[in-house]
Protein backbone atom coordinates (compact mmCIF):
# COMPACT_ATOMS: atom_id res chain seq x y z
CA UNK A 1 0.00 0.00 0.00
CA UNK A 2 2.94 1.83 0.18
CA UNK A 3 3.11 2.64 -3.36
CA UNK A 4 -0.40 3.96 -3.31
CA UNK A 5 0.01 6.27 -0.20
CA UNK A 6 2.92 7.58 -2.27
CA UNK A 7 1.03 7.73 -5.88
CA UNK A 8 -1.37 10.20 -3.79
CA UNK A 9 1.43 12.71 -2.97
CA UNK A 10 2.00 11.62 0.47
CA UNK A 11 5.57 10.80 0.74
CA UNK A 12 7.34 13.29 2.78
CA UNK A 13 4.17 15.76 3.27
CA UNK A 14 4.32 17.65 6.12
CA UNK A 15 1.01 19.05 7.37
CA UNK A 16 1.05 21.36 10.64
CA UNK A 17 3.13 19.14 13.39
CA UNK A 18 2.28 15.68 11.63
CA UNK A 19 3.28 14.10 8.30
CA UNK A 20 4.92 11.11 6.64
CA UNK A 21 7.89 10.01 6.48
CA UNK A 22 10.40 11.09 3.41
CA UNK A 23 11.86 7.35 3.03
CA UNK A 24 8.20 5.58 3.82
CA UNK A 25 4.81 7.10 3.66
CA UNK A 26 3.36 4.47 5.51
CA UNK A 27 5.06 5.79 8.58
CA UNK A 28 3.09 8.80 10.51
CA UNK A 29 5.58 11.24 12.16
CA UNK A 30 4.70 13.40 14.88
CA UNK A 31 7.25 16.32 14.26
CA UNK A 32 6.62 17.95 17.95
CA UNK A 33 3.60 18.92 19.07
CA UNK A 34 1.14 17.12 17.10
CA UNK A 35 -1.75 16.18 19.13
CA UNK A 36 -3.17 12.58 18.96
CA UNK A 37 -6.27 13.79 16.75
CA UNK A 38 -4.11 15.82 14.40
CA UNK A 39 -2.43 12.26 13.56
CA UNK A 40 -5.40 10.50 13.35
CA UNK A 41 -7.18 13.44 11.23
CA UNK A 42 -3.95 13.37 9.16
CA UNK A 43 -4.18 9.62 8.50
CA UNK A 44 -8.04 9.86 7.61
CA UNK A 45 -7.03 12.25 5.01
CA UNK A 46 -4.68 9.24 3.48
CA UNK A 47 -7.58 6.46 3.61
CA UNK A 48 -9.92 8.71 1.81
CA UNK A 49 -7.64 10.32 -0.51
CA UNK A 50 -6.19 6.59 -1.04
CA UNK A 51 -9.71 5.19 -1.78
CA UNK A 52 -10.92 7.62 -3.47
CA UNK A 53 -8.15 6.80 -6.53
CA UNK A 54 -7.69 3.37 -5.98
CA UNK A 55 -10.79 1.86 -4.34
CA UNK A 56 -8.56 0.50 -2.08
CA UNK A 57 -9.19 0.31 1.48
CA UNK A 58 -6.61 1.03 4.27
CA UNK A 59 -6.61 -0.05 8.00
CA UNK A 60 -4.61 1.61 10.44
CA UNK A 61 -2.24 -0.36 12.16
CA UNK A 62 -2.66 0.96 16.33
CA UNK A 63 -4.58 0.84 18.74
CA UNK A 64 -6.33 4.08 19.04
CA UNK A 65 -7.93 5.00 22.78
Amino acid sequence: MDGSIEQCGFKGVVVGETGTWKNQALVLVNHGGASGQEVYDFSEQIINTVYAKFLVGLEREVNIL
